[in-house]
């Protein structure tokens, strides 16, 4: 269900180029690959993703770069450009979390898993499960036809690091396993996102472990999702 779609803009990667301009000296050097990042990481970007057109301003921007410093265009073509195209889950609307009376920031609180449809509820129960305590993969099966029934909840997996070392299975894979229903899974480390071009059952949300400040009361969630099935990109090649 998972693929890796990006648009891979490796720092170093421009160095090369570079390299070979006699006249240019290291220092010279160092402060166009800044340049050059900083455009690339700058908000006006969008993430170079395909929402806001993020990923077209940075084709644009890598397509002059490359013209700029003398690349030549690939297999006779007239262009840097590969098209190719994809589907994705995107997230055009309003993201919104709030436990127990406080609304959480996306991005900075919570990241929504890329796969997750759309979930439009308020004031739901929310019910912890502690992961730590499942004791195989045969339990766990057991877990995902019998708990998660109740509809009117949203479901804490606690010590879900520790469950995941149990099951032996990576993150994204297992939220793709849970029925459907709401889940939110603690995060202690960096929230990431990844992309889906598919839907899940289940709406999941990574939140930091540090904004959980209670594993019960109530939940409200507003998140509007859209499967798109032909979003067009392109790799920049030049040599």
């Amino acid at each position: 269900m998972y693929k890796c779609i990006s648009l891979l803009l490796v720092a170093g990667g421009l160095s090369p180029l570079f390299c070979n301009a006699q006249t240019q000296d290291e220092a010279s050097i160092k402060a166009q690959l800044r340049k050059d990042i900083a455009a690339l990481t700058d908000t006006a970007m969008h993430g170079r993703g395909y929402v806001k057109g993020g990923k077209d301003s940075a084709s644009a921007y890598l397509q002059r770069r490359f013209a700029e410093i003398g690349l030549k265009t690939v297999a006779r073509k007239k262009t840097y450009t590969q098209p190719y195209s994809f589907s994705v889950n995107t997230f055009p609307g309003k993201m919104e979390l709030i436990i127990n009376g406080t609304s959480l920031t996306a991005g900075k609180d919570f990241i929504i898993d890329a796969g997750s449809p759309t979930y439009m509820r308020d004031n739901l129960a929310l019910k912890t499960v502690d992961m730590a305590k499942i004791p195989n993969n045969e339990a766990w099966e057991k877990m995902l036809e019998n708990s998660f029934k109740d509809r009117n909840a949203v479901y804490y997996l606690k010590n879900f690091d520790q469950g995941q070392k149990i099951l032996d299975i990576r993150k994204y894979a297992l939220a793709g396993q849970l029925p459907k229903g709401c889940y939110i899974i603690p995060e202690k480390e960096k929230l990431t996102w990844d992309v889906a071009q598919d839907n899940n059952d289940a709406v999941v949300f990574y939140v930091k472990e540090s904004a959980m400040t209670a594993d019960s009361g109530s939940v409200s969630i507003h998140d509007q999702a859209q499967l798109l099935s032909d979003v067009q990109s392109e790799n920049i090649v030049g040599y």
